[in-house]
């Protein structure tokens, strides 16, 4: 398999061919301290007389460091055993591999920009010239991954990327956060004046990677990283309300995270300024919402 990038899997084909009249039951054996490295695929069947059945032999490392590379270089054998009653001896099959670090140059970043609670997606080629080097159709399946903040989804992208031979192909990421990153805002210090603050209770940018192993023994890693910021759209509310008629206006509000909410509510008169006692709006301070409920509020007017 020569050099296997650690957590991706390198496959090759192999024919277990049956020159006898009789068809004949197989089974690979493969020592416990290589099953964590190779594998064969079916690990038995049948053969039929002066027929073939196509193997995938799988060579998937777990380490890249110095010790375990040696190891992993070494050749490894693997017995196929055929079913009681044949006058043959096992077939071994001989493999050999070893593991590496993922390389830098197969590394890349992208930057996501979006407001909080919207999206923004970014088109990506892959894999990156000369595409995809082998006779056979890759498909592949991402691991997506957010790491900051911990136990959320913020980025997605197709479950499977097919890739034809020779070629590339463009799929999309998207960012979706659900929470703000840290944002320089003004705030008065005790002197009175102004200085620039951060917000501590969010991290600077959310991360995250999509890691995607090919049938190559290849690795790619998409570092992902992502400021969110403050809405700017406004929602209007219109209603007609006749005088001196008590009236009870509602506004839907969303939770959108996977966790209990209390919202804090502020119910401001804002035109005309001085209304004094005319008009007044009145409303509870705080609202809680379950996880993914939608609810509406209510004030008095």
């Amino acid at each position: 398999f020569g050099d296997v990038v650690v957590g991706s899997t390198a496959i090759r084909s192999v024919r277990l061919h049956n020159y006898g009249d009789l068809g004949v039951k197989f089974r690979f054996e493969i020592p416990a301290k290589v099953q964590g490295l190779f594998s064969v695929e079916p690990a038995e069947g049948f053969a039929s007389p002066s027929d073939d059945v196509l193997l995938q032999v799988k060579f998937h490392p777990k380490s890249g460091s110095a010790s375990e590379d040696r190891r992993d270089a070494r050749s490894k054998r693997i017995r196929c055993v055929l079913e009681q009653g044949q006058e043959h001896d096992p077939i071994e099959l001989i493999v050999q591999g070893r593991g590496i670090d993922q390389p830098d140059s197969n590394e890349k970043t992208y930057e996501f920009t979006s407001e909080v609670r919207s999206q923004h997606t970014l088109e990506v080629t892959f894999p990156p010239p000369p595409g995809n080097p082998t006779s056979e159709v890759w498909k592949l399946n991402p691991v997506v991954k957010t790491e900051v903040p911990a136990n959320v989804d913020y980025w997605s992208c197709p479950a499977e990327i097919v890739v034809q031979p020779g070629g590339s192909t463009q799929f999309d990421i998207t960012y979706r956060p659900l929470s703000m990153t840290s944002q320089d805002r003004p705030a008065s210090s005790e002197d009175g004046s102004k200085k620039a603050v951060k917000r501590r209770e969010f991290p600077p940018k959310h991360k995250g990677q999509i890691f995607l192993a090919t049938p190559d023994g290849n690795a790619f890693m998409f570092k992902l990283e992502g400021t969110s910021l403050a809405q700017t759209t406004v929602k209007r509310i219109a209603a007609e309300v006749q005088c001196k008629t008590p009236h009870v206006q509602a506004v839907e509000v969303s939770n959108w995270l996977r966790e209990s909410q209390r919202f804090g509510v502020k119910v401001n008169l804002v035109e005309p300024a001085n209304a004094g006692e005319e008009i007044k709006l009145q409303g509870v301070g705080t609202f809680d919402l379950p996880p993914g409920i939608a609810k509406e509020y209510k004030f008095n007017v």
